[in-house]
């Protein structure tokens, strides 16, 4: 997992330190984030 949120934020800094570039590079970083929180919920209490 924490891979997986690394190669967001290296993919990030690759597009570019613009704001566009850091809009991208959270972009994935999110949607991780948000699969992971609906992930663990489903996982069962």
């Amino acid at each position: 997992m924490s891979t997986g949120l690394y190669g967001a934020k290296l993919a990030g800094f690759g597009v570019g330190h613009t704001g566009t570039g850091v809009i991208l590079g959270l972009i994935p970083f999110i949607v991780v984030f948000l699969a992971s929180a609906l992930a663990f919920p489903s996982k069962g209490e």
